[in-house]
């Protein structure tokens, strides 16, 4: 039986021991498992030794106590214990390399704080963001990484709850290694031990990115809700969501009146947006509109089908106030309109004027004949008259296509009010109040005052009958900054700068768009055939367009109306002279211009025959004697106007002359060619068909010819009167004229032709 029991335990420690070889490799035993491995051998020698006694072995081991059979219980007491304290340590060990394991690869910041404010432990996450390195962050007093302007609120808090045993919240700023600031989200707990406060251990979340599209998203949104760009968003329901302040300034309605209510009911004239937007890929764009107060504003509406944070789908909707670009759009077709009249009026005026030559030589001529009834001389006055009433319509029409010359000069505004109102006081009007008002410093335009005088007169006049001769009538002046070209009117030919406004304010009836868009027009008015014949502002239109300025008109129905004069200062209008200096160019001889000008141009404004709108034409001055206009000189007369060269050349034949005609330039150019010594002065008409005056007179100064010339025209060439002068001509006749008008002033031509030489041998 002992034999057994000896054999039983034999085979049990060789289990063990093999168990425990399998379980780990002996040179990672712990120190339990050698003290036992040790007692098994012990315990195994002892049962050898046993058993080779018993069975009369040969043992190599002798002297082995007896009892070895009580020490293997024990044993494996203190295996069990061991192994039980072992895998205690090591589940430990696991639990806390675990525990490493996860706060090292923790997207949070982890970190320790002992009751000094000192870093005892930091995670990667907790470094990386701070960008410290642990050897030189830990030990470190943590107020050093907040914000100073957070330190005190950190403090108190973590101090209050921490030694409270409670757990502490905070938002946060971090201050980095280079200076950088991170937001975080932290969380802080006291570590405990025997029920005292240790450290504290913190866990923050660094949400400077959620924080920074949340500040963004705060800001578009800001953008959205305070622009001044018209902008709503409703959603799948069709009901506002977003209403802001441009939308508020538009419609006139208040954000909070707006917010729930119906796209529908704020907008009725507008398609249906869900189904438009759908049928058209998400983006839908219409002109339409919309009411506001007592009108209705222009706008363009762009609809987009957004989709919104809760993937829902809603709509944004913009609007763009259009009613400036339509004005513009309008104010650009309106100068387009007037322009082109322009164009026509100035060529009618043109061939009108042609006539009127026709009509007045050959009634002059007529009127000399000897054999003439004395009854028919009483009807040739009367033709002649009228010829002089047309041809002061001439005038006004060349006014409005701004082909009359003017003579600007430096001028205050105030003197100019002031002479006008003078002026008008002075005529009569009683039941006239005026009232004045000039802004002070204001700066001096670059004008002619007798045409803005003019200007004045005649919007006065229209003020006053608008009032039916009772009212008040005010004329102000101030000063307008324009500096972008986006504040030019289009179509007219201003430029960036300072301009002064002239401004005639009546009490009257008004006018409605219709009539406001037609009054500039030649020959429209809304006075008696017998007050007017519709020129008038038409006039003040070609005067003003000619100092380089605009007129804007304010006026409805039952509130009178206000006349805005534009016009630039002279330092304005010089530099659009040096931008286009063919245009209105301002003479440098302006005594030399002023002798050719009709002197039509220089009649005294009479208040009491403006209302008319028409300029009786003073008579031509009648020459002292015939004989003085005498002569035997040779004159080519060129005209592409058949029956203007038969008045031309019978006038001068009357008096003597030796005339060729030549209906063309280019007939003209053959003819001097041809005949260079026996010409004594060409006179010229300004514009033929094929070669116009400007290239005769190019052609004569390139050959060196000193054939004198006068210039003759049915509208006065703004565009080209420097060069009229540069290329030789010696004066100008403005059609419709008497031939003894013409007489004389080619008489006047020749015989300073033949003072020259003389004088030039005196000098």
């Amino acid at each position: 039986m002992i034999q057994m029991l000896d054999l039983a335990a034999l085979a049990i420690l060789l289990v063990t021991l093999a168990w425990m070889i399998r379980q780990r490799p002996i040179r990672l035993w712990p120190v339990s498992s050698w003290i036992f491995g040790g007692g098994l051998l012990w315990a195994l020698a002892n049962s050898i030794s046993h058993l080779s006694v018993a069975f009369n072995w040969q043992s190599p081991i002798e002297g082995a106590e007896f009892g070895y059979e009580l020490m293997i219980p024990l044993l494996y007491l203190f295996f069990i214990i061991s192994f039980q304290r072992e895998q205690v340590e090591q589940q430990y060990a696991d639990s806390e390399d675990t525990y490493r394991l996860i706060l090292e690869n923790a997207e949070e910041l982890v970190y320790q704080i002992d009751l000094q404010g000192r870093v005892i432990f930091a995670n990667q996450t907790a470094l990386k963001v701070s960008g410290y390195e642990w050897e030189a962050g830990k030990r470190m007093h943590f107020v050093r990484l907040i914000h100073p302007d957070d330190v005190r609120h950190v403090v108190n808090v973590t101090r209050e709850k921490i030694m409270n045993r409670e757990r502490a919240r905070y938002h946060v700023r971090m201050r980095t290694k280079d200076g950088s600031i991170r937001y975080l989200d932290a969380t802080i707990v006291p570590i405990m031990r025997h029920g005292e406060v240790i450290a504290s251990q913190g866990i923050a979340r660094d949400v400077t990115n959620e924080r920074r599209a949340l500040n963004q998203a705060q800001f578009l949104a800001s953008v959205i809700t305070e622009s001044e760009a018209p902008i709503l968003i409703f959603d799948e329901n069709g009901r506002i969501t977003v209403w802001n302040r441009g939308i508020e300034k538009l419609t006139t309605i208040q954000r909070s009146e707006a917010i729930g209510r119906s796209f529908d009911d704020l907008f009725p004239d507008a398609p249906d947006i869900l189904l438009e937007t759908a049928a058209r890929g998400g983006v839908y764009t219409l002109e339409m509109r919309i009411p506001v107060r007592e009108d209705h504003v222009p706008v363009l509406l762009t609809a987009y089908r957004v989709m919104m944070p809760d993937k829902h789908a809603a709509h944004a909707v913009f609007l763009q106030d259009i009613s400036r670009q339509r004005k513009l759009e309008e104010q650009l077709l309106h100068h387009q309109r007037m322009e082109a009249l322009g164009k026509l009026a100035g060529g009618i005026a043109h061939d009108f004027n042609n006539i009127l030559t026709i009509i007045s030589g050959n009634s002059a001529i007529l009127k000399n004949r000897e054999d003439l009834p004395k009854d028919v001389s009483h009807y040739i006055d009367a033709i002649v008259r009228t010829t002089k009433r047309g041809a002061a319509l001439t005038s006004q029409l060349l006014t409005f296509s701004r082909r009359q010359p003017f003579i600007p000069k430096r001028l205050k505004v105030e003197e100019l009010i002031d002479d006008t109102v003078d002026l008008l006081a002075h005529a009569g009007w009683e039941g006239i109040r005026f009232e004045t008002s000039t802004e002070p410093n204001l700066p001096t335009i670059w004008a002619d005052h007798g045409r803005l005088q003019q200007v004045l007169m005649n919007l006065c006049v229209n003020g006053r009958d608008a009032m039916s001769g009772k009212g008040t009538l005010t004329l102000r002046s101030t000063r307008r900054e324009l500096m972008t070209d986006a504040e030019i009117p289009p179509g007219t030919e201003g430029v960036p700068g300072v301009y002064v406004v002239l401004s005639v304010v009546d009490t009257g009836t008004g006018m409605d768009e219709e009539t406001i868009d037609k009054i500039f027009e030649p020959f429209f008015t809304t006075k008696s055939p017998s007050k007017g014949t519709g020129l008038g502002l038409a006039n003040v239109h070609g005067i003003v367009r000619q100092h380089r300025g605009w007129i804007d008109v304010d006026s409805k129905l039952g509130r009178g109306s206000t006349f805005h004069i534009v016009l630039p200062s002279a330092d304005t209008y010089t530099r659009a002279e040096t931008l286009s200096p063919e245009d209105n160019f301002i003479p440098a001889d302006a005594d030399m211009l002023d002798s050719l000008i009709p002197k039509s141009d220089h009649v005294v404004i009479d208040p009491r025959k403006v209302e008319h709108q028409v300029e009786e034409t003073p008579d031509a001055p009648v020459p002292a004697g015939t004989q003085q206009l005498q002569g035997s000189e040779c004159v080519l007369f060129v005209d592409d106007e058949t029956l203007v060269r038969d008045v031309g050349q019978a006038a001068l034949e009357l008096y003597g002359y030796n005339v060729l005609t030549a209906s063309s330039g280019q007939e003209a150019v053959s003819i001097l060619r041809s005949e260079p010594d026996n010409i004594d002065i060409v006179v010229l008409d300004w514009s033929m068909r094929d070669m116009d005056g400007k290239g005769v007179l190019e052609m004569l100064r390139d050959a060196g010819s000193s054939i004198p010339v006068l210039m003759q025209s049915g509208v006065w060439p703004t565009s080209q009167k420097k060069k009229l002068l540069e290329h030789g001509a010696r004066g100008f006749l403005a059609k419709p004229y008497m031939p003894d008008t013409l007489v004389s002033e080619i008489r006047r031509i020749l015989d300073a032709t033949e003072a020259e030489p003389s004088s030039t041998e005196n000098s």
